[in-house]
């Protein structure tokens, strides 16, 4: 007997993202229902496709073979009902990965309008600052700071943007404002943490050279909204992406430092699995967002 096609899929996303659980929550059935499936699964085919470990699961030679033809399949499958469908209004589940500020401060009004265009569309936003598991399973479209590191992806730069060195006013009255780079060491560091290491090497360019400042971490947070809301407090400097603080810095709640001195770029990229076939929603979105980031990045060219 063939195996469903729910399983094909099922068993890809497991083996692509790593994680029972993950999968589970983005077929919205339980871990057990997931766990269920891919054994009856290796049942039907006596042959085992997966070894699991308390911590881990690993493809078995079996189950790389076995996901090169299901992932061919599925995707063949995706561009036959991709191709019936590009002339019909776009419909059905966009799923989107973003990190967290940007999500709440671009993305979700973005999303709201993109709904209203296109009512049929329904959206998952999934929001989170982490760089690890860039595409989970079943992810149409993600946001980054950055280019990638792993994987192959379509990737297209939406949106270009400097990074701000600010504080409150209120910090600022209490330290002597910094007139070189070489000075920010002395302030209080307000850092982002990524995958589990605090990213305190900030680089600026001198002279043509590029200099590493390397800060104290003072208070530090995986959430860029955390370290957003520190720097609003007073309690110390942080580097922030101009599109999270351009409207703090106009209306004076946070000052920037340094204005002159050239850092690291926080370009925004849009990043999606490649695949012979994409649907019409995920075309759509592509296409909208484009157009209202393009809008964004002509403003903060400005600033």
């Amino acid at each position: 007997m063939k195996p469903p096609l729910l399983d094909l899929r099922m068993f890809v996303a497991v083996a692509k993202s790593g994680s029972f659980v993950k999968t589970a929550a983005n077929f919205n059935v339980s871990p057990s229902v997931v766990s269920r499936t891919i054994a009856a699964l290796e049942d039907r085919l006596s042959v085992r496709l997966i070894t699991r470990t308390t911590r881990n699961i690993f493809l078995t030679p079996e189950g790389e073979d076995y996901l090169r033809s299901s992932d061919d399949i599925i995707a063949r499958l995706d561009e036959a009902e991709s191709n019936i469908c590009s002339s019909a209004s776009p419909r059905g589940e966009l799923r989107l990965s973003v990190p967290i500020s940007f999500a709440r401060r671009q993305v979700a009004p973005i999303c709201s309008r993109f709904r209203k265009r296109y009512p049929d569309v329904t959206i998952r936003l999934l929001v989170s600052d982490e760089s690890n598991d860039l595409m989970s399973a079943g992810t149409d479209v993600a946001l980054r700071v950055g280019l990638p590191q792993e994987g192959e992806f379509v990737t297209k730069r939406v949106l270009r943007a400097r990074r701000a060195i600010c504080a409150s006013p209120q910090y600022l009255e209490t330290v002597d404002k910094p007139r070189t780079t070489s000075q920010l060491v002395s302030l209080d560091g307000l850092i982002i943490v990524r995958d589990g290491k605090p990213l305190n090497n900030w680089m600026f360019e001198i002279d043509g050279s590029m200099e590493t400042v390397r800060m104290p971490v003072t208070m530090a947070s995986n959430s860029g909204e955390v370290i957003h809301e520190w720097a609003l407090a007073g309690n110390g400097i942080a580097l922030k992406s101009l599109w999270d603080v351009e409207a703090d810095l106009a209306e004076g709640r946070l000052v920037e430092l340094l204005r002159s001195t050239s850092r690291e770029s926080a370009d925004m990229f849009l990043i999606y699995p490649e695949r012979r076939g994409m649907a019409s929603r995920t075309r759509a979105f592509i296409d909208f967002l484009s157009v209202e980031l393009g809008e964004l990045d002509a403003r903060l060219a400005s600033i």
